[in-house]
C-alpha cells in the first residue's frame, strides 16, 4: 500500500513520517550531515591555520631575519603584505576563471618556495623575498577558500575564521618555544614544518565537489539543490552560469561591503603599528629575559587574544547554528576606533616612557590581539548576511583586502615610526640596547637562546 499524504498544514503520516524524520534529524539547513560538517570543519579550519601559522612564524622570525641590521621591523611587514595586497585586490576580479584546484597548487608551490629560500639564503634582501613569496600563498589562499566558503554553508565560514585564530597562535607558540626556550636555530626551526604545506592539497581533497556546480548557490538546503539537479542541468547546457558577474555588478557588491573592508584596514593598520612599530621600542633591564625575547613575547601575547576572539563565533555555529545572525555584530568599526585609540596611547608611552613594566606592554598587546580578532570574525560572518547570494562568493573573496591594505599602511607607517622612537629612546636612556627588541649580531643559523647576556 502506498503511503498517504495530507494536504494543508496537517502533518504527514505513517511510513512517510517514519522515513522522513532520520533524514530530517541527520541533514541540517545547508544540506550537511554530521560526516560533511566534520569534513568541512576540518578543511576550512585546515587550511586557515596552516596559511596563518606560517606567516605569524615569519613574522616571530623578523627580527632574527634582520639581526644584525638596523632595518626597520616593519620592512618584513611591508614585503609580506605588498604581496598580499596586490593579491587580494586584483585577484578576486578574475579567479572565478581558475578552477580550485589549480589555485591551490599555486599556494602550495608558492609557500614552499618562500619556505626554501627562506631556509637556505644567507642575503638577508633575498629572504624578504622567501617572505614575500610565502605572502603570495597566504593571499591566495585565503581569498580562494573564503570564496569557496559560499558554497559550504555558515559553518565553512566560522571554521576559517577559527582556524585562521589558531594559526595566528600557533605560529608564535612554536617559533618562541623553538627558539627562545629549547634554542634550536631560527633555520632548523623553519625546516621541521616545511614538508607541512602539502597538507592544503589534502584539505582541498577532502572536499565534496558536487558542490562547486554553479546552481549550488540557488538554494540554501543543499537537499533541494539535490533534487533540482534535473532543473540545474538545463542551465549548465547551454553555458551559462547565473553567477557569473559583470564589472558594474562586482563594483556594485564591493559597495555593499565598503563599510567592513574599512573596518578591517583600521583595525589591522593600529594593531600593526602598535606591536611591530612601537613596542619593538620598549624593552626592560628588570625583565625576565632578553630585549630580543620581549618581541617573540609581544607577539605571542597577541596572538593568543585575536585567537580566542577569532574563534568564539565557530563554537556558537557548531552548537547552535541558527543563533549565528544574531550574535554577529555588524558595527565592527566601534572596535576598530577603539583600537587606533590604543595605538595613539602607545606611541606617547614608548615616547614618555609610561610604561614601568614588561607586564603592562604584555597586557596591551593581548588586549590589541583580542580586539582585532573580534574585528576579523563579526566582519568576515557579517558579510554573507549583507550582499545577496549571487554575490557572496566574489564578496567574501574581496572583504579580506581591508586586512592587507591595513597591514600595508602600517608596513609603511612603521617605517618612519620606529626609527623616530628609537632614536629618541636612545638619546634619553642610559642603556640604548633597551630601546631595540633584536640582537645586533646575525644568528638564522645559530642557536638564540634567552638568557640575559
Amino acid at each position: 500500500m502506498e503511503p498517504e499524504f495530507t494536504s494543508g498544514d496537517d502533518e504527514p503520516r505513517g511510513e512517510e513520517e517514519s522515513l522522513s524524520k532520520p533524514y530530517k534529524d541527520d541533514v541540517d539547513d545547508d544540506g550537511f550531515s554530521r560526516s560533511d560538517r566534520i569534513k568541512t570543519c576540518l578543511s576550512f579550519a585546515g587550511i586557515a591555520i596552516l596559511l596563518h601559522s606560517f606567516t605569524t612564524v615569519a613574522m616571530s622570525a623578523s627580527q632574527d631575519i634582520l639581526a644584525g641590521t638596523y632595518i626597520p621591523t616593519t620592512t618584513i611587514l611591508a614585503s609580506h603584505v605588498a604581496t598580499m595586497v596586490i593579491v587580494t585586490s586584483s585577484v578576486p576580479w578574475f579567479m572565478q576563471k581558475i578552477s580550485y584546484l589549480w589555485r591551490t597548487l599555486i599556494v602550495v608551490f608558492a609557500m614552499a618556495s618562500g619556505t626554501i629560500v627562506l631556509m637556505t639564503v644567507q642575503n638577508v634582501y633575498v629572504k624578504i623575498a622567501g617572505v614575500s613569496l610565502n605572502a603570495l600563498a597566504h593571499g591566495l589562499g585565503e581569498i580562494s577558500f573564503l570564496a569557496l566558503s559560499s558554497f559550504y554553508g555558515k559553518i565553512s565560514v566560522t571554521s576559517f575564521a577559527a582556524g585562521s585564530g589558531v594559526g595566528i597562535l600557533i605560529g608564535p607558540i612554536y617559533y618562541t618555544a623553538m627558539t627562545s626556550w629549547w634554542c634550536i636555530p631560527p633555520q632548523m626551526t623553519l625546516a621541521i614544518i616545511s614538508p607541512t604545506v602539502l597538507l592544503a592539497l589534502l584539505f582541498y581533497y577532502i572536499l565534496d565537489k558536487d558542490r562547486l556546480k554553479p546552481y549550488a548557490l540557488l538554494g540554501s538546503a543543499y537537499k533541494k539543490i539535490k533534487s533540482s539537479d534535473s532543473e540545474a542541468s538545463d542551465e549548465q547546457a547551454s553555458g551559462t552560469n547565473p553567477y557569473d558577474l559583470s564589472l558594474m555588478e562586482k563594483l556594485s557588491a564591493a559597495r555593499q561591503i565598503l563599510s567592513q573592508i574599512l573596518a578591517l584596514c583600521s583595525a589591522y593598520a593600529a594593531q600593526y603599528i602598535t606591536v611591530q612599530a612601537v613596542f619593538t621600542t620598549i624593552a626592560f633591564g628588570d625583565a625576565p629575559f632578553a630585549p630580543r625575547d620581549h618581541y617573540v613575547y609581544y607577539v605571542l601575547t597577541n596572538s593568543v587574544g585575536e585567537f580566542m576572539l577569532r574563534s568564539y563565533l565557530s563554537i556558537v555555529a557548531w552548537y547552535k547554528p541558527d543563533l549565528i545572525e544574531r550574535v554577529v555584530m555588524k558595527r565592527t568599526w566601534i572596535f576598530s576606533l577603539l583600537l587606533l585609540a590604543i595605538m595613539i596611547f602607545s606611541v606617547c608611552a614608548s615616547y614618555y616612557h609610561l610604561f614601568n613594566s614588561v607586564w603592562w606592554v604584555i597586557l596591551f598587546c593581548f588586549s590589541i590581539g583580542s580586539l582585532t580578532g573580534l574585528v576579523f570574525a563579526n566582519t568576515v560572518c557579517a558579510v554573507p548576511f549583507i550582499v545577496d547570494p549571487k554575490y557572496r562568493e566574489f564578496c567574501m573573496g574581496l572583504v579580506t583586502i581591508g586586512e592587507s591594505l591595513g597591514i600595508l599602511i602600517a608596513s609603511f607607517a612603521g617605517l618612519a615610526v620606529e626609527p623616530a622612537l628609537r632614536k629618541h629612546c636612545s638619546m634619553i636612556s642610559k642603556d640604548p640596547s633597551f630601546c631595540y627588541t633584536r640582537h645586533n649580531r646575525y644568528g638564522w643559523n645559530s642557536a638564540v637562546c634567552s638568557a640575559k647576556s
